[in-house]
């Protein structure tokens, strides 16, 4: 295993362990403040301290602190269990922060005021220690920050830093500065062997005590929750690029729903960008279409998937006259590919859709490209391509009954046998039934997880009735191999790998069967050289074009770039 896939391993590990501390640690931490805070409560709430200004500023950020625990870490880790309301009805998502940011300023600031009094009491002089009064208490005004709702970068931006200037900066500064001034102001009455006038009462050191305390635990924790949120908006949109990024980021980011929320959404992201060697488990699809997992994993180890029901007879309907329209000669067929079987060629000449066996290249014809276009199929083609698809080679066959040759029968193949495009990853065909296709009439037959292996030679089988033209076979492969029948009904459609193994049986029935397919790639796919394994085929495509176009110095791959076509995205290759 390398390198990269430990990463990937251990930033998945690590998203789990926080998932964990989400749910569990956090829950405890919950349960532990409440008690905390009602203790707090009583204690506060004893009639010595009444008259305490201290006690007053702290009351209130007992109680706000509560209120922050109902409304914001309470509703993270119920979000874990996808039980918090909050993230699906808008209003009370906009409830949500802005009682967490009222609430969670309020206690900031009662802390800091609370540290100014300690500065107060704890000095030497009477002028100082008479501004320690419940009466100022009562007529202190605790600013809140405004709740802006994040839709966008810059709105998020500007709260991470009015939070960070108004929540914390300030705050910090005036507790930092007090809290210093109050422990030089105990140093100094401890020096002065507590002369009279500057007495520190046991309950004003005790206080004192709690607020320092207190102290250290808010910088530590506000300071580097308001890192981790600014760099999340300040990165939410942007891919990270390597492991090493997510796993930065899993380290810098705390305990909070917002990380594993983004940790998740870049894992997510990060499939569509790396190679497949570093996604082995996920070598062949990508997450951008309606694939399933479940689905997925079938492909990958299979090669296939069939979708049912996917395109309606209605659909299939249209295509199937506009076949015949061509088969009649009431439209043109330029730039298609026309073809017989041989039995059929070399018998007395028939009329109409039944001396016709195969369509192919139908991508100028806009009927028929429609099929190509479909955005039920579509969808799912993006699973295997990415957004940019081009249909590089269309179908429309219409087997006929064997005369008893064998001849409709197709070899086993593999369709990257005929293409001179790569990469063979970003490569799948669709094939539709228009009607109920079963062994007797020649279903598609594959063997599954063969596109897991390599091109293997191919040619003409020695059949003694004949080869339909261009219609290779793989010279050798495992007869013992596992073998399944794809029997489907109008509509189903079947997704299938370019090196996967496939082909069709003899038509036992008496009348055609019509299936109709095209095959999409990734316009940022390269164009290749076919020599070795594909110069037969090459060789008899490029002769073909030749004498119907009479342009010699055509090239294999041109002939590729002149009948694909466009279907979503951009063309940047192929």
């Amino acid at each position: 295993m390398n390198a990269t896939i430990d990463d990937d391993t251990l930033i998945i590990y690590l998203s789990n362990i926080g998932l964990f501390i989400m749910r569990y640690v956090l829950l405890i931490m919950i349960i532990l403040g409440l008690i905390g805070n009602f203790f707090n409560i009583l204690v506060f709430h004893q009639p010595k301290l009444h008259s305490n200004p201290c006690s007053f500023y702290l009351i209130i950020a007992t109680y706000v602190n509560i209120v922050w625990i109902m409304t914001s870490p309470l509703s993270r880790m119920l979000a874990t269990f996808q039980l918090d309301l909050s993230e699906n009805i808008n209003i009370l998502c906009k409830i949500r922060q802005s009682l967490s940011h009222t609430f969670s300023s309020l206690s900031m600031i009662s802390i800091a005021f609370a540290s100014v009094d300690r500065f107060l009491i704890s000095s030497s002089q009477v002028e100082y220690r008479q501004l320690s009064s419940l009466h100022n208490a009562h007529f202190d005004k605790s600013p809140s920050i405004t709740c802006t709702i994040n839709t966008t970068r810059i709105y998020g931006l500007y709260n991470e830093i009015a939070r960070l200037i108004v929540l914390v900066f300030i705050p910090s500064m005036l507790i930092l500065i007090f809290g210093y001034g109050t422990i030089q102001h105990i140093k100094k009455s401890r020096q002065m062997s507590e002369p009279p006038g500057n007495t520190i009462h046991r309950t004003d050191r005790h206080l004192t005590h709690m607020v320092i305390g207190q102290i250290i635990l808010i910088l530590i924790s506000y300071i580097s929750n308001t890192i981790q949120r600014i760099y999340l908006v300040l990165t939410y949109n942007i891919k990270k690029i390597s492991p090493l990024h997510l796993r930065f980021e899993f380290i810098i980011i705390t305990m909070s729903a917002q990380r594993l929320e983004t940790i998740g959404r870049h894992i997510r992201l990060s499939t569509q960008y790396k190679n497949e060697q570093q996604q082995p488990q996920y070598r062949y699809t990508l997450p951008n279409g309606n694939l399933t997992n479940e689905q997925r994993e079938f492909y990958e180890k299979n090669g296939f998937i069939v979708i049912r029901n996917l395109i309606s007879p209605e659909t299939l309907e249209q295509f199937n006259k506009r076949f015949q329209d061509i088969c009649t000669g009431k439209v043109p067929t330029f730039g298609m590919t026309i073809m017989k079987d041989i039995a059929i060629a070399k018998s007395e000449f028939v009329d109409g859709e039944k001396a016709i066996t195969k369509i192919q290249d139908f991508t100028l014809d806009d009927e028929l490209f429609q099929y190509c276009c479909l955005p039920e199929i579509i969808k799912y083609i993006e699973n295997f391509t990415g957004p940019n698809i081009m249909a590089m080679h269309t179908m429309l066959i219409n087997k006929p009954p064997d005369p008893g040759t064998q001849t409709s029968r197709h070899p086993l193949h593999q369709d990257l046998y005929y293409f001179p495009f790569r990469p063979a990853d970003r490569i799948v065909c669709a094939w539709t039934a228009m009607q109920h296709i079963h062994r007797d009439n020649g279903c598609l037959v594959v063997l599954p997880g063969t596109h897991k292996g390599e091109l293997l030679e191919h040619g003409y089988p020695k059949w003694e009735g004949g080869v339909n033209k261009m219609y290779h076979g793989i010279q050798k492969f495992d007869p013992n191999a596992e073998r399944i029948h794809l029997e489907m009904w109008t509509g189903d459609t079947v997704f299938f790998h370019p090196l996967l193994i496939h082909g069709s049986g003899t038509n036992r029935t008496e009348g055609f069967r019509k299936s109709i397919s095209c095959h999409y790639a990734d316009s940022a796919g390269e164009y290749v050289e076919c020599d070795g394994r594909q110069e037969l085929i090459s060789k008899e495509v490029t002769a073909v074009f030749k004498k119907r176009t009479g342009v010699e110095d055509a090239r294999f791959e041109d002939i590729w770039r002149i009948k694909s076509r466009l279907v979503q995205g951009e063309r940047i290759n192929l």
